[in-house]
């Protein structure tokens, strides 16, 4: 347990579709004892020696020697370029940092490799010990996969060619048989906390299950205003958050697919046919409405992860039996 005077860096590193937004927008701003510096999504890195700009998720995915370079410069970014803070703990936040990239997003081939990540997370921790922290703190929110493959799915659907019921029953089918070892091993939570614990110890490592939000508020409650070093005497839940999974969420099986995305750009020599416009969106809607996560589907992506989540379970000392992963 760290001194409460000790200077602490907790970082919130996904993952999403575990009610990220909420969060970064309603809790963390509202807990007291914490300097809070926000939401990096939508905050600019720049990196030497042109200032090229990118974000903290894209620099985790790049190779971890970006730190040996730029990383006084990184880490100045990141913290507004503060030169000290006051003893205390600081958040900052960025769920795409484990990001599974499954369905549409691009991905590389160093995507998920397990090293790579711990490399990122302890170059950080340097840094942050540099600039006067004592200690890095990791904070993870995991959701029953199952319902977080659905719900990803619905959210990337907008860039999949035929985003439909089959297709996500294919595409998942694939994750959790021929494409596990390459692919759906990402979602073994037990594995992930394995590798931050390697970096931080095992005290150092917040993993919370998301349906403890809906489910038993009080303990994760307390166990994320330990985890993060703060102080909330309460959490400020709304209807929506209490009895919907997320915003693409219909009800606990259905999820909405988004509006097929497609835009082109319009050459220079035709553009006043089109009002001067340098991009058409010719987005449309996706043929169907929704997907629907049968109890087969479900049983099978929960039979895919029984092992990982039990052992999880034994780690985080949770019940993610009762919560319905596995």
């Amino acid at each position: 347990m760290n001194n409460p005077s000790d200077g602490v860096l907790t970082l919130h590193l996904g993952l999403p579709k575990t009610a990220s937004t909420w969060l970064q927008k309603s809790v963390f701003p509202a807990m007291g004892g914490i300097d809070y510096l926000g939401h990096m999504s939508w905050k600019s890195i720049r990196i030497p020696p042109r200032n090229r700009k990118t974000r903290l998720d894209k620099i985790f995915r790049m190779h971890p020697r970006v730190w040996d370079k730029f990383g006084d410069f990184i880490f100045r970014e990141l913290i507004d370029g503060r030169s000290s803070f006051e003893r205390g703990s600081v958040l900052i936040s960025e769920e795409k940092i484990i990001l599974p990239r499954f369905f549409a997003e691009s991905a590389t081939a160093e995507d998920g490799l397990d090293f790579l990540l711990a490399e990122h997370l302890e170059r950080l921790r340097i840094h942050a010990q540099k600039a006067g922290f004592d200690y890095l703190r990791l904070l993870v929110l995991v959701r029953r996969q199952d319902h977080w493959l659905a719900s990803r799915y619905a959210q990337s659907s907008a860039f999949r060619a035929d985003g439909s019921q089959n297709d996500f029953e294919s595409a998942v089918k694939y994750l959790i048989g021929k494409g596990f070892d390459l692919h759906g091993f990402r979602l073994q939570y037990d594995r992930l906390y394995r590798i931050l614990s390697e970096v931080v110890g095992a005290g150092g490592v917040t993993f919370l299950p998301y349906e403890e939000v809906r489910y038993d508020r009080e303990r994760f409650l307390e166990s994320l205003s330990s985890g993060v070093g703060g102080r909330l005497t309460s959490l400020p839940i709304d209807e929506d958050t209490m009895h919907h999974s997320n915003v693409r969420s219909k009800s606990n099986t259905s999820w909405q697919l988004r509006k097929r995305s497609r835009k082109v750009r319009v050459p220079k020599l035709i553009r006043p046919i089109f009002g001067g416009k340098r991009r058409l969106d010719l987005s449309r809607p996706s043929e169907a409405n929704q997907i629907v996560l049968s109890e087969t589907l479900s049983n099978q992506i929960r039979e895919a992860y029984y092992e990982s989540n039990q052992k999880l379970a034994a780690l985080i000392n949770r019940d993610l039996k009762g919560l319905g992963y596995y």
